[in-house]
């Protein structure tokens, strides 16, 4: 998934879920991205099939998204 951006900021806030994430933890996810607007959304692995296509299809430009791998976490 594109990452939009990553904050260099040290005070960066992630929110992730658990791994074969299904529809409930993609919506706490952004119910907690709108609670906390500068944070990162992170998949911390794989999603249920079914997410994973209605996510490709139709939401992965709306939000900053980011693969785990993607993060440096030695900043």
């Amino acid at each position: 998934m594109p990452v939009n951006h990553l904050p260099d900021n040290q005070n960066l806030t992630v929110i992730t879920t658990h791994i074969n994430a299904d529809f409930d933890a993609l919506a706490s996810m952004l119910a907690a991205h709108k609670l906390y607007p500068g944070s990162l959304v992170v998949f911390p692995g794989s999603q249920e099939k079914n997410l994973r296509n209605f996510f490709i299809s139709s939401m992965v430009y709306l939000f900053n998204m980011a693969n785990l791998k993607d993060i440096d976490f030695t900043r």
